[in-house]
This record gives structure tokens, C-alpha cells and sequence, in this order.
């Protein structure tokens, strides 16, 4: 009787500490792609139209703001932006809240599953900082990439 009370309780234990370490080495900022999706054109910097479901559709990218159609610099950001993905496959990541006031998708583009559009922009210098809660996961990434940027001087900078 001990014998089987002593090989249950060794159940019991490696049972709690294998789920314990499977809990503790979850990553909790694990990308959840989706896609891929062909770009239809470019809007402006930080809005692109993708093919979705056989319907167009506007995204709005993440933590980034580019100039907007009266200001300097705007097609600049938007060629910069249309260089890199239109007539291309794109997958994107949604953000916690994943549409605007204007119906416009909130997302982060991807080019592959490591390369972020709305990174080499911001690295490019052609947006700044926006951050919307609770749409801040990459915060730290942009707001980097666009001190690199002002430091260097590339784009509006």
C-alpha cells in the first residue's frame, strides 16, 4: 500500500511541476499572424488596402503616424511606404483593439514573420511616435527606431 500511495504522489508531483514549468515558459507576447494578404495600394504612410476575404480593405498601421495629405513630407512616407508593399503578400498581427473610428483595421504588417512594416518606417524616419492604449505592445521598438531616426537625420528628421 505504501508503495502505491509513494508512486501516485510522484505522479502528482512531476504532474504540477511539468505543468508549472509549461505555465511559466509561455511567452506572452507570442505573434499571432495572419495571412497572407496581397496589398492593393498604399493610402498614405501609416493606411494601406489589402484583399481580404475577396473584399478590399483599409489597414491602419500601429504606433506609427506619418504625414497626412497637407503636410510636408507626405508623399515622401507614402512612396516609402508603397516601395515596400505594394503588389506584395503581406501577413498581419491585430491589435488588442483592432478597428478605428473610421473602420480602418489596426494592425502591424509584416513583409515576412520578422520583418515589421511599421518598424523600417519608423526606423526610416518617416513617422512619429503614436501610441493609442491599449495598442502599445511594440512601443519600445518604435519609440528606438525613431530616436535612431532623429539622431541620423533620415526622413522628416
Amino acid at each position: 500500500m505504501d508503495s502505491i500511495i509513494k508512486r501516485i504522489s510522484i505522479i502528482v508531483i512531476a504532474f504540477v511541476a511539468i505543468s508549472a514549468f509549461g505555465w511559466y515558459n509561455q511567452v506572452p507576447n507570442e505573434r499571432q499572424l495572419i495571412g497572407p494578404y496581397q496589398v492593393l495600394n498604399v493610402i498614405d504612410g501609416d493606411t494601406i488596402t489589402i484583399k481580404r476575404d475577396g473584399q478590399a480593405e483599409r489597414l491602419r498601421l500601429i504606433g506609427i503616424d506619418t504625414p497626412e495629405h497637407d503636410e510636408a513630407y507626405f508623399q515622401q512616407a507614402t512612396d516609402f511606404t508603397a516601395h515596400l508593399v505594394v503588389d506584395k503578400f503581406i501577413l498581419i498581427e491585430l491589435g488588442v483593439d483592432s478597428v478605428d473610428k473610421y473602420g480602418r483595421t489596426l494592425c502591424y504588417v509584416y513583409l515576412d514573420e520578422q520583418t515589421m512594416v511599421n518598424q523600417l518606417i519608423a526606423e526610416a524616419g518617416w513617422a512619429e511616435l503614436l501610441t493609442i492604449q491599449p495598442n502599445d505592445k511594440y512601443e519600445d521598438i518604435f519609440k528606438r527606431a525613431i530616436r535612431d531616426a532623429v539622431t541620423s537625420g533620415r526622413g522628416i528628421y
